[in-house]
């Protein structure tokens, strides 16, 4: 009988685990397109920017990276308003125990749409 319990309770509670899920805000885009788009603004250059999660040992230095940060390093980096063809990077990778990172980069034509 008591195993019987058990194995109700394991298996309710691998339901629950497998059931749970979180979802999380990344962005959000003004203008979005998958298209290079020719555009008559100022161009400023190349811009990169990056916002990345450390893992030392096992404390993490923050708790996720934030795509918004990435790309408004980006704009930021040369005084723009915007990207233009921009590219998203995606990396992650941890030596357990050890050392590891979990990060996006965002390189794209930053423009400005100011005189």
């Amino acid at each position: 009988m008591n195993i019987i319990r058990y194995a109700v309770a394991i298996f309710l509670m691998s339901v629950i685990m497998i059931a749970s899920g979180c979802r999380t805000r990344i962005c959000d885009f003004t203008v979005m397109s998958t298209k290079n788009i020719p555009v008559e603004f100022a161009r400023k250059g190349q811009g990169e920017g990056e916002d990345v999660a450390r893992i030392i040992i096992i404390i993490p230095t923050k708790s996720q990276p934030n795509l918004k940060e990435a790309i408004d390093q980006a704009i930021e980096s040369r005084n723009g308003d915007m990207l233009l063809n921009a590219k998203v990077y995606m990396r992650n990778w941890y030596i357990p125990y050890i050392y590891g990172e979990n990060g996006f980069t965002v390189k794209g034509d930053v423009v400005s749409t100011r005189e």
